[in-house]
């Protein structure tokens, strides 16, 4: 229309090769996530598990919540009578070398791009009693890189806009409650430390950031090191801690909406105090250290 000379980049065979697998790898993780989502429905025990936590109907079908049934083969088999390529399966890691479920007994929690294509999968045990993992996740590859993704970002992106701040919780649970509760900015780095990568993807929407760790010494140590890292890229950090005995999804799922936003106005502190809050009943080294740092 206005005379802009428009330049397509044109793929080589190898890219579009490649590129023809990442689709067509999306496709199947996708066929998977469906189901999933049909075998919770008919899990009684599954689907009391989560509403026991709290979480609605819509909750779990707005996170496209499923369950993963005994490990054994009938994955591939599914797959195949859809008509699907089995390699898709073998590849991103979701049946192992001999076509058996790796996710068998498991909560799954599909981790979704930016855009909303399935990547991967978090699942957890649902039987506490079995000996295995308790959270086991989809392996790294070329579609799957944990460490450049945020569980919930494509649900959370144009929140964190509209209100300029987001909530950075640990766990996907954590991330539904808060979504439930009509916290919708909210995200969460899959378990893992917070990265570099995962920092700049929240910054390309907001630079306040609300760290919303577990209370316990394991997460002031993570909250701490997320601090650090967040004001190298620049952001403007702020902690909110819970009482010791909670987590979010526990916190939010059983006080009501009045408490919740009064508790988050009034506990909801800056970096700086945070740290301060650090230094009592320690020794004076350790103030030294705290007061360095800050």
């Amino acid at each position: 229309k206005y005379n802009i000379q428009v330049e397509y980049d044109q793929l080589d065979p190898q890219q579009q090769e490649h590129e023809n697998e990442r689709q067509a790898t999306i496709i199947v993780l996708n066929f998977i996530k469906n189901l999933f989502m049909q075998k919770l429905v008919n899990n009684q025990v599954a689907l009391d598990y989560l509403q026991l936590r709290g979480f609605t109907k819509s909750t779990i079908e707005k996170f496209a919540i499923g369950y993963s049934e005994k490990s054994d083969n009938s994955l591939v088999l599914d797959t195949k009578n859809a008509g699907y390529n089995v390699k898709y399966l073998t590849q991103a890691r979701i049946v192992n070398d001999r076509g058996i479920n790796r996710f068998g007994g498991r909560i799954m929690f599909p981790i979704f791009s930016l855009t909303g294509d399935v990547l991967g999968f978090g699942g957890r045990l649902l039987d506490n009693k079995d000996k295995s993992v308790k959270y086991l996740n989809s392996d790294s590859s070329d579609l799957y890189q944990k460490s450049k993704i945020l569980y919930g970002m494509n649900l959370a992106k144009k929140h964190i806009k509209k209100l300029d701040f987001c909530y950075l919780v640990e766990g996907y649970t954590d991330v539904m409650a808060l979504y439930q509760h009509d916290i919708k900015n909210v995200v969460s780095s899959c378990g893992t430390a917070l990265t570099n990568d995962q920092i700049r993807l929240i910054r390309r929407f907001t630079k306040h950031i609300v760290i919303l760790f577990d209370s316990d010494s394991a997460g002031i140590k993570a909250t701490l090191k997320a601090i650090d890292e967040t004001l190298k890229q620049g952001m403007m950090p702020k902690i909110l801690q819970l009482p010791k005995t909670e987590d979010p999804a526990s916190f939010f799922n059983k006080n009501k909406i009045d408490f919740i936003s009064k508790y988050i106005e009034e506990q909801t502190t800056d970096f700086i105090d945070f740290k301060l809050k650090l230094i009592r009943q320690r020794s004076p080294e350790e103030l030294i250290k705290i007061t360095k740092s800050i």
